[in-house]
């Protein structure tokens, strides 16, 4: 009797010593996962930034307007896409608030489409202009609620 629930005990020590080594090694897998989503949405949005400014070069006529000029406004959509995907894969990794996640979410979805139709390059289907518009303002309605109401 004593050495079958030393043994019970043996086996509960180990599984939770299993367990504890099973739940560090997965913290710091998700860490490693969300440090690698944070700097795949930073750097992307950085880039998606600085490509972006070259079509105030054009405007300013600094730069003519070229299929090079073309393809660095689409490489800065691709990486304005792959921004927005990182962010919303951590805000459901990350947890917190429910609905400023829920709204954070949404914002990166309508901007995701808004910005899909900018690789696109097309006018129909998530190119039709009023399309375009109603998710500008969705995204917009969303964005003054997380600056100026909460």
């Amino acid at each position: 009797s004593s050495s079958s629930s030393s043994s019970s005990a043996v086996a509960t020590a180990t599984t939770k010593a299993e367990f504890r080594c099973l739940v560090e090694e997965n913290y710091f897998l998700s860490r490693r996962a969300f440090v690698l989503l944070s700097l795949v949405s930073n750097c992307s949005e950085g880039a998606y930034y600085f490509l972006d400014q070259i079509q105030f070069f054009v405007k300013a006529k600094v730069l003519k307007k070229s299929d090079a000029i073309k393809t660095l406004r689409k490489t800065a959509a691709v990486a304005e896409l792959v921004s927005y995907v990182a962010d919303t894969i951590l805000l459901v990794l990350d947890g917190g608030d429910g609905e400023k996640k829920y709204f954070s979410a949404t914002q990166n979805v309508v901007d995701f489409l808004m910005a899909l139709n900018d690789v696109r390059e097309r006018e129909t289907d998530l190119g039709d202009p009023r399309f375009l518009s109603a998710l500008g303002i969705v995204s917009a309605a969303i964005g003054i609620r997380d600056k100026w109401l909460v």
